[in-house]
């Protein structure tokens, strides 16, 4: 059950905390401001995510390739990509690894060096190897993750 409704919009929400939170999104107060910089959040989370690009904290390991994220989502997202790989390689489709891929910063696709699709996502963040569908969608991942040159 969702108790809490938004006055602005309606939609509805489970707690009131979240209910606040969504609510900031409406006003533009964003209360948390990282040290680092002058970036500002609605959220204490948002806050402590961001401030790791800012330390390099990785806390999060893949326990199959050792990989490390920022967030426990990037390394969920990264887990999916082994479980596809006999899949992927019995579909003939390339598997993206550090000598067979290129970074095309005019597009924000990276593409391995045949061209072949990445299991329908072929943006893919260099940086932390989360892929997706849309360019728009990485180009918002690149806020959160950090430089994708490295």
């Amino acid at each position: 059950e969702k108790p809490f409704e938004c006055p602005v919009c309606t939609r509805r929400f489970a707690d009131r905390s979240n209910l606040k939170v969504h609510l900031r999104g409406h006003t533009g107060e964003r209360p948390y401001t990282c040290d680092f910089c002058t970036r500002t959040f609605v959220n204490s989370s948002r806050l402590v995510v961001h401030r790791r690009l800012h330390t390099g904290e990785k806390p999060f390991y893949c326990e199959v390739c050792s990989l490390a994220f920022v967030t426990s989502h990037q390394r969920s997202t990264h887990m999916k990509n082994h479980s596809s790989e006999p899949a992927e390689s019995q579909l003939g489709l390339a598997t993206l690894n550090e000598n067979e891929t290129f970074w095309d910063p005019q597009s924000l696709v990276v593409t391995n060096l045949h061209n072949a699709p990445v299991a329908g996502k072929p943006y893919r963040c260099l940086h932390c190897g989360i892929g997706y569908s849309q360019a728009s969608c990485l180009r918002l991942h690149i806020l959160i993750c950090g430089d994708v040159g490295d």
